[in-house]
């Protein structure tokens, strides 16, 4: 959305409804579109709630989920929306995609504890049938679930 975009979205908010003092005002974006001109822009409005949809801050990750943003400007768009001023930031996170071990989710937390984000909403890795993903699954050349993990192999 444009600047112009969101104020008229406000006005007409505002012109029909009585927003309370201290309303939560969130605003859902992807890393790739949180530029530093954008967030300022965010920034200047009455937005107060950034909710960045990460889903990850692993590389081959996000190249499986179809991600067109980069590792890198996953823990970015976080820095960049704090130097913005933003300071109620919520992250996405997928977990169960696929993996040898729990640890690349581990290591998504802890870059999240890192950058102080106070809240994560954590989503499991869904495959509907007619998606990519299922399509994939069908064919035999996407494994949901390595064997790594199957029951019995935990430890």
């Amino acid at each position: 959305m444009t600047g112009e975009e969101l104020r008229r979205i406000f006005a007409a908010i505002h012109g029909n409804f009585t927003i309370l003092s201290g309303a939560e005002i969130t605003l859902e974006a992807n890393p790739d579109d949180l530029t530093a001109a954008k967030l300022a822009e965010l920034a200047a409005s009455p937005i107060n709630r950034l909710s960045i949809g990460l889903q990850s801050f692993h590389e081959p990750h996000l190249r499986l989920m179809n991600r067109a943003h980069s590792a890198r400007e996953s823990g970015q768009a976080v820095r960049q929306a704090q130097a913005a001023g933003f300071e109620n930031i919520s992250v996405d996170l997928i977990y169960g995609v696929p993996a040898a071990s729990h640890a690349i989710w581990e290591e998504d937390l802890a870059r999240l504890f890192e950058l102080g984000v106070p809240h994560v909403s954590a989503y499991a890795l869904t495959i509907e049938p007619d998606t990519a993903f299922g399509r994939r699954l069908k064919k035999g050349t996407f494994v949901a679930r390595p064997r790594s993990l199957w029951p019995g192999n935990l430890k």
